[in-house]
């Protein structure tokens, strides 16, 4: 499947490679991450 969308490997996308752990939250999965690692900007 990678191959098909022509998708390189994990190690080459630099929010992956560099320990990025952003991610986005909405109000059906807000409370299945811990309140700790919750930032507001």
């Amino acid at each position: 499947m990678a191959s098909k969308l022509k998708l390189d490997k994990l190690e080459n996308f630099n929010y992956l490679n560099k320990g990025c752990l952003q991610f986005f939250l909405n109000k059906e999965n807000s409370d299945k991450v811990m309140r700790e690692r919750k930032k507001y900007d």
